[in-house]
């Protein structure tokens, strides 16, 4: 059981670590909802050990998923990408339990950043509001 928990971390951080090193200024939608995907899946490996882990992962998929359900072809730079850098930081540090590693004061959850960027990208492509479920509403992250 030790084996397998050490195991299972080493790889989520050679996972988020080559993650950051094959995009470490942008990221397509596709590609960091794959990054999520894969992460997701070893948190099955782990078993109950990665059960915050998969929580955290989840939830960050939820918002990617609303984002390709419209019909959105997103790469996350700058500011959006800042912000789901540091997801990915975050369970570079600390696999089991990334929320830990995620700043808490004066800023808004990457997923929240992301998602209210990329409505701002659709609407000055096409002049109007988008009519899209939680427009100003911070995304939680559990």
């Amino acid at each position: 059981m030790a084996q397998r928990r050490a195991t299972g971390k080493q790889t989520l951080t050679r996972l988020s670590r080559d993650f950051l090193i094959q995009h470490p200024k942008a990221a397509g939608l596709f590609e960091v909802e794959l990054f999520l995907t894969r992460v997701g899946k070893e948190t099955e490996l782990l078993g109950a050990d990665g059960t915050t882990l998969k929580k955290f992962v989840s939830s960050h998929l939820d918002v990617i998923k609303s984002l390709r359900a419209q019909n959105q072809d997103v790469v996350f730079e700058g500011e959006k990408w800042k912000g789901w850098r540091v997801v990915i930081e975050a369970i570079r540090e600390n696999p089991l339990d990334p929320e830990k590693s995620m700043p808490q004061k004066g800023k808004e959850p990457p997923s929240s950043v992301a998602l209210d960027g990329a409505i701002q990208k659709v609407e000055s492509q096409t002049g109007e509001n988008s009519n899209v479920p939680g427009r100003g509403e911070t995304a939680s992250v559990p």
